[in-house]
């Protein structure tokens, strides 16, 4: 199915507890309409999801890593490192964070930088 999707995600001290996935185009279009006087439209969100082989050894990288995105104005806004109520559809292992960048261009440069 190649359609529209949005996530939605319930919060709680700063990890994700809750997810929600929806495909009605028009349900999407509405959130995104309501969405974006919430949210100033150069903010870039990133999701990204791990499977760390070695949580150890990914949890100093991640507190390595926390003061260079910082740098390019990045905060990190939410993480779930355990698996949180799912509605409908499969849970992929591992964790997941929630990053936001002050816009594209800030996210392009972190992330093509050599």
């Amino acid at each position: 199915m190649d359609v529209p999707a949005l996530g939605v995600y319930r919060l709680r001290e700063g990890r994700i507890t809750r997810s929600q996935m929806y495909q009605d185009t028009a349900e999407v279009a509405r959130f995104l309409s309501g969405a974006e006087s919430a949210v100033p439209s150069a903010t870039t969100l990133q999701v990204t999801r791990v499977h760390a082989q070695d949580p150890a050894l990914f949890s100093a990288h991640a507190q390595q890593s926390l003061p260079l995105i910082a740098g390019y104005g990045c905060a990190l806004l939410a993480r779930s490192t355990s698996r949180p109520e799912v509605i409908e559809g499969e849970w992929p292992t591992g964790m997941v964070f929630l990053h936001s960048w002050p816009s594209k261009a800030r996210f392009r440069e972190f992330y093509d930088r050599q």
